[in-house]
């Protein structure tokens, strides 16, 4: 999993291209390298008897980029940011709640949002969230001195930090941070 992702972003799932019958032998996901574990689909592998077929992306500017040169795909896990980029580029299309059972499980602040939802459907459903840790070496860095954001902007992790290659991510914890 990525768990080493350093923003608390909420990971998504979108419905892209055509909509795909649950039971299609033929379902194609496109995920995060990762999260093709039977063990997260368990439930889904019993009722129809395979996995489905996945594609996998490293970051949501390469998934974002495949997407709009014409990769199809029946569902996509994307972060939340990427919602409305997805939608301004006319890529994904609003799941249909009726055929979801536990959507009425969905917190109310999740499908209160504008990101996820507004009068031309639901366009964001959530799966899981905050996929996001900061890994230290324990043997060099005391818990209390990484127990907030404010790890990033101490002089005495200068030159020592190292973060992701994802823009939406760095920005973020920058904004957080200070």
């Amino acid at each position: 999993m990525r768990l080493t992702r350093l923003f608390a972003s909420t990971a998504i799932t979108l419905s892209i291209a055509t909509f795909a019958h649950a039971g299609d032998a033929e379902l194609t996901v496109f995920d995060w390298a990762g999260f093709e574990s039977q063990s997260l689909i368990e439930a889904y592998v019993a009722k129809h008897g395979d996995m489905p077929t996945y594609s996998f992306f490293g970051d949501d500017d390469e998934a974002f980029q495949k997407v709009s040169n014409g990769f199809k795909a029946d569902v996509a896990h994307p972060c939340a940011q990427m919602v409305q980029k997805y939608r301004d580029a006319d890529l994904i299309e609003p799941w249909d709640v009726s055929k979801i059972p536990l959507y009425g499980e969905i917190g109310e602040r999740y499908k209160n949002s504008k990101i996820f939802a507004d009068e031309g459907g639901v366009w964001y459903i959530p799966t899981d969230g905050a996929y996001t840790a900061v890994a230290y070496n324990t043997d060099a860095v005391k818990p209390e001195q990484v127990a907030s954001l404010q790890v990033f902007t101490d002089p005495a992790f200068a030159g020592k930090i190292s973060l992701p290659d994802n823009t939406d991510d760095t920005w973020s914890l920058a904004l957080l941070a200070t």
